[in-house]
C-alpha cells in the first residue's frame, strides 16, 4: 500500500508567507532531518522502536480475529476499561472506519457484532449511566493497561468486577472479562494467571501514544 502525503497546507505558496513554510527553509533542514531519518532506522535495527514491527505480527491478529468472533457469539456489549492512550487508539479506529451511530444501530445493520463502549475517566455519572443501557450478563470488559498500576483503570475493574460477580456468579465472571497489559508484569497479569482469564500481550517498547497497532486498539475493532 502507497501513502501519499500531502503537505501543501503548510507551505507559504499554499497559505501566505506569514503562517507557511518556504521552499528553502525545507531544503534548510534536510541534513537535520536526514540524521534523524537515520537514527530511527538504527533505532529500529537495534529493536528499541517496536512500533515499527506492529503490523507484521500476523500471529497475534489472528488470535485477535479468532477471539472476538467468540465475544460477537457471546455478547451484545463489549466495554473497554481505559484512559489515555489505553483507549484513544480504539476510539480513533472506530470513529474511523465505523458508522458515527454505530451502537444504536440494530444487531443485523452492525453485522452481528456487539456494541463498543469506552470508559476513559473515573466519571461516576458515566459509570452509572452506562449500567441502564447494558445487560451485565450480555457484556464482555476489556481492561487495559500496560503498567496494570492505573489507578483510574484499576478503580474501574473493580466497580464492575463486584458487579457482575453479583450477576453471573464467581466463577462465570472470569468469561466476561478480557485483560490486555503487559506480559510478565503488573497486577492485571497476575490476576489473569491466577485466575485463568483471557489475555491479550502489550508489547515492550510501544508506548500508549503508539499502541493502536497492539491489542489495545486492534481488539475493540476487531470485536466491532
Amino acid at each position: 500500500m502507497r501513502i501519499k502525503y500531502d503537505f501543501n497546507n503548510m507551505m507559504s505558496d499554499g497559505i501566505g508567507a506569514e503562517s507557511g513554510f518556504s521552499a528553502g527553509e525545507i531544503d534548510a533542514l534536510s541534513d537535520i532531518t536526514g540524521g534523524i531519518d537515520e537514527q530511527l532506522k538504527l533505532k529500529r535495527k537495534n529493536g528499541e522502536i517496536q512500533f515499527f514491527e506492529l503490523p507484521y505480527q500476523k500471529d497475534v491478529v489472528k488470535n485477535i480475529l479468532d477471539y472476538s468472533e467468540s465475544v460477537s457469539e457471546r455478547f451484545e456489549n463489549f466495554v473497554v476499561l481505559g484512559i489515555g492512550g489505553s483507549s484513544l487508539g480504539g476510539i480513533a479506529l472506530q470513529r474511523a472506519v465505523k458508522h458515527p451511530y454505530y451502537n444504536m444501530l440494530d444487531k443485523d445493520k452492525r453485522g452481528g457484532h456487539p456494541r463498543v463502549f469506552f470508559l476513559d475517566n473515573i466519571d461516576t455519572d458515566t459509570h452509572s449511566g452506562i449500567l441502564d443501557v447494558i445487560d451485565l450478563s450480555k457484556t464482555c470488559f476489556n481492561i487495559v493497561s500496560k503498567s496494570g498500576s492505573t489507578a483510574e483503570t484499576n478503580a474501574q475493574f473493580l466497580i464492575f468486577l463486584e458487579r457482575l460477580k453479583q450477576t453471573v456468579g464467581n466463577d462465570s465472571y472470569k468469561e466476561h472479562i478480557v485483560f490486555t497489559t503487559d506480559k510478565e508484569k503488573g497486577n492485571f497479569r497476575k490476576i489473569a494467571d491466577d485466575e485463568g482469564i483471557k489475555s491479550f500481550i502489550i508489547p515492550d517498547g510501544v508506548g500508549g501514544r503508539f499502541s493502536v497497532m497492539t491489542p489495545v486498539g486492534l481488539l475493540p475493532s476487531a470485536v466491532s
